[in-house]
């Protein structure tokens, strides 16, 4: 018997749906995801008071250090709170955060942003919105 290679899911086959319906959902963003950050870009708040730093990588079981996609307004954050009901990777924009390919994300990020390995962690309400609109808007209608 052959082992299998253990191959991970493409953006394109596993989310479409997701991204495709995710853009402009007109839902409140749940209050635990509300960050409160007064001019410093690298550290917030959320609404209830959990402390956030911005991060070059964040560990995750089964890829290992991903590099976060380097935005200018927001970031990606691990909620290590392990409360229930709650997104492990977000972004301070308030939306969900998600490991994506770098190959199938490439044509929706600017050139300074090259080499960021294979996989990166990304704001999912910005890169749908990139890819639908051609504008990366946060949750927060904030744009990059």
């Amino acid at each position: 018997m052959t082992k299998q290679k253990n191959s991970k899911p493409s953006l394109m086959s596993t989310n479409t749906g997701f991204l495709s319906c995710a853009g402009n959902v007109g839902r409140e963003v749940k209050s635990y995801a509300k960050i409160r950050s007064w001019g410093d870009k690298n550290s917030a708040w959320t609404g209830d008071g959990l402390r956030v730093e911005r991060q070059e990588f964040i560990y995750v079981e089964g890829y290992g250090l991903v590099r976060c996609l380097p935005t200018s307004i927001h970031f990606v954050y691990e909620d290590k709170s392990g409360k229930v009901g709650r997104w492990a990777y977000m972004c301070t924009c308030g939306s969900l955060s998600g490991i994506v390919s770098y190959k199938e994300i490439r044509g929706l990020i600017t050139p300074s942003m090259e080499n960021l390995g294979e996989y990166v962690l990304a704001c999912i309400h910005g890169l749908s919105n990139k890819q639908a609109t051609g504008i990366f808007r946060h949750a927060d209608n904030s744009t990059e």
